[in-house]
């Protein structure tokens, strides 16, 4: 706590079972950390005022993953989505919008 704010590193845990674990800024989520839903949805990676921003990793409820990066909490840029079966695809997104699946590597020889 700094001026009544959490401030530095720290775990907050809500009534309603989310747990986040991590940096806090003039009481905001800012900086590295790990944010979880009691309905399995979880969260790793970065924070910029209390928003996901940068390079993260958010497993969905239903177990599929997406690592990649965000924007003002939204997916921007390359990501990959790896399915529960542990398929991966990479693509691109827009402020949240799926713009579409990269080609694959092709190996010239």
């Amino acid at each position: 706590m700094k001026d009544d704010m959490l401030d530095g590193d720290g775990i907050y845990k809500w009534e309603d079972g989310r747990v986040y674990k991590g940096s806090w800024k003039k009481d905001m989520i800012h900086g590295d950390g790990e944010y979880s839903w009691p309905d399995g949805r979880k969260y790793t990676g970065e924070y910029n005022e209390d928003k996901k921003h940068g390079y993260g990793k958010f497993i969905m409820k239903d177990g599929n993953k997406y690592e990649g990066y965000w924007k003002d909490g939204l997916q921007h840029g390359v990501g990959k989505i790896i399915t529960k079966d542990n398929k991966a695809k990479k693509g691109t997104w827009n402020e949240g919008k799926f713009i579409g699946f990269l080609p694959k590597t092709i190996k010239m020889e």
